[in-house]
């Protein structure tokens, strides 16, 4: 007997036959008709969350007057203005899409099924071959006569779009937890640092009490030098001297940038005239002198420098404290509304905003006088960015594990 070629690398059990090729029109019908009846919900790209299906809380809240292309309950919603960005979702009611999509309407398909087919790699490799240069839009003509495997029977259909719906419910449910987590820790920045004109926090750990330590900027640290290397200056191979640049201070790393952790670049070796006295230590801090928005001024504080020799590099301004403060203290509380909020007051610039060391100088610095106040304060933001990092990986495995079903579970 010939060997069975059209079917999937893994399927469920009790299911042999071979799967059906159909074109894509056989499959969905593309629904046109065009509304703008206001008993009806719309959705429009910026509804959805990219890559997840789902729609933010904020699309049953609006009200909206524009036309768009109704669906109804099982239909499939599909971006096509530039398809690589993800914008599908399978709703749960009826309504309007509003924008470039595509109103999928399967015909004697499983609704779940399809909505997974157009994730699918097999789908997207089409759907890229899209049509316009500043704008391109995958081509339903193209797309409509290219042919699909799908099994021949719905149960099977059904079965695998039930997987793949309790799998995204698992994926959501850990990003709700992802997002809490966030959420609380950015209402205890708020509540466990002395906002403007206060001199105690909202939220205090037991048996601590006082007013905090007041002091300028310039009362506390000490500037070092930075280089002026750009991204073509560094290099990934490990070299002698790594260089911390602004925008991964801005994008990448945490409040706490831990040198045995973070992937720091080198300097190239043609460029190492570096003096000693530039060389950062544990506890120093990397400030941020230009973004793009209200972001400038983030900062880390650098911990387990240990044998790594670090430098600080273009459009940031490295300091060193005069006076010890506990390990994450600073990271934390600089990177906080109580500090930064100061520093919006501050901001130069239209198109990249800038801050100066003399604008710094006068800002205020607030702390705990005792030590064990601080370190028991950088230990809880520590923990929770620790439980944070657990959950984002939690999340990539789902993730990836659902990559992987959609390559084998179809032809």
């Amino acid at each position: 007997m010939p060997e069975r070629v059209n079917v999937p690398a893994i399927r469920f059990r009790g299911f042999t036959e071979e799967w059906k090729e159909s074109k894509f029109e056989d499959i969905a019908l593309r629904r046109t008709y065009i509304s703008a009846d206001l008993s009806y919900m719309r959705i429009e790209y910026d509804d959805i969350v990219s890559g997840t299906g789902e729609l933010k809380t904020t699309v049953f809240e609006k009200i909206s007057n524009k036309a768009g292309i109704e669906f109804h309950k099982g239909d499939v919603l599909y971006g096509k203005l530039r398809p690589y960005l993800q914008n599908w979702v399978l709703p749960s009611f009826s309504g309007l899409a509003v924008g470039d999509f595509w109103v999928l309407q399967p015909q004697d398909t499983d609704s779940g099924f399809l909505y997974n087919l157009i994730q699918t790699s097999q789908f997207a490799s089409f759907a890229n071959q899209s049509i316009g240069t500043k704008m391109p839009r995958a081509d339903w003509n193209l797309i409509s006569k290219t042919p699909f495997s799908l099994p021949k029977s719905i149960t099977e259909q059904a079965r695998i779009g039930a997987f793949f719906h309790n799998l995204d419910r698992l994926i959501t449910l850990q990003q709700r937890k992802l997002a809490k987590l966030k959420n609380v820790k950015e209402a205890l920045l708020e509540k466990m640092f002395p906002q403007e004109g206060e001199s105690v926090p909202q939220i205090r750990f037991a048996g601590f009490n006082g007013a905090w330590e007041q002091k300028k900027f310039g009362q506390i640290f000490d500037y070092l030098w930075n280089n002026s290397m750009s991204r073509a200056d560094l290099t990934y191979e490990k070299e002698s001297i790594q260089n911390i640049h602004y925008g991964d201070v801005l994008i990448k790393f945490p409040e706490i940038l831990d040198m045995e952790k973070e992937d720091v670049p080198y300097i190239m070796k043609r460029i190492l005239n570096v003096s000693k006295n530039s060389l950062l230590k544990d506890g120093d801090i990397v400030v941020t002198d230009a973004a793009e928005d209200e972001t400038v001024g983030k900062c880390c504080e650098m911990k387990n420098i240990c044998d790594h020799k670090v430098v600080s590099g273009l459009h940031t301004i490295p300091c060193r404290p005069k006076v010890s403060f506990g390990t994450g203290y600073l990271g934390f509380y600089m990177n906080s509304s109580a500090y930064h909020n100061q520093l919006l007051r501050l901001i130069q610039g239209s198109k990249i905003s800038s801050i100066s060391k003399s604008a710094l100088e006068n800002t205020l610095i607030k702390y705990p006088r005792l030590i064990d106040e601080q370190l028991q304060i950088g230990k809880l933001f520590c923990d929770y960015n620790a439980s944070i990092i657990l959950q984002q990986q939690k999340i990539e495995k789902l993730q990836n594990f659902k990559k992987a079903c959609l390559e084998k579970m179809f032809v």
